[in-house]
């Protein structure tokens, strides 16, 4: 007589058959974990990026302004204060010195904005 029914495999084949939901579970949470600290990672540097390029526009300012500072003239101690598009501003100071009995002005510029600060100091003969 034939069997109508046949037996249930065994748990040892049903094994290969696929992954369980616990190894799923496993493998998405390290893949989760990963994707957190690549974002973090990402975030950070880009904030470092954005840091470091505003840092050198403020440079760039600072020694283009003392530029022309020097340009125009300096002949006596001087304070100027001033803005510089709309997110830096400027504070550029000469002070007359005697420096190893030479009299020198010192001058000092600083561009401040976007969180950033640049400071460039120059020493120049005094006429």
């Amino acid at each position: 007589m034939p069997r109508l029914w046949k037996p249930a495999k065994a748990m040892s084949n049903r094994r290969n058959s696929g992954f369980t939901l616990i190894e799923v579970m496993i493998a998405l949470a390290i893949v989760g974990g990963l994707m957190g600290t690549l974002l973090y990672t990402i975030q950070y540097h880009v904030k470092v990026a954005t840091d470091a390029r505003d840092f050198a526009q403020a440079n760039d300012i600072a020694h283009n302004m003392l530029e022309e500072m020097k340009d125009a003239g300096i002949t006596k101690p001087d304070v100027k204060n001033g803005d510089v598009g709309q997110d830096y501003h400027y504070h550029f100071e000469v002070v007359q010195d005697t420096i190893f009995n030479h009299d020198v002005f010192k001058l000092k510029m600083v561009v401040t904005g976007r969180g950033q600060e640049a400071r460039l100091y120059e020493l120049l003969p005094s006429p």
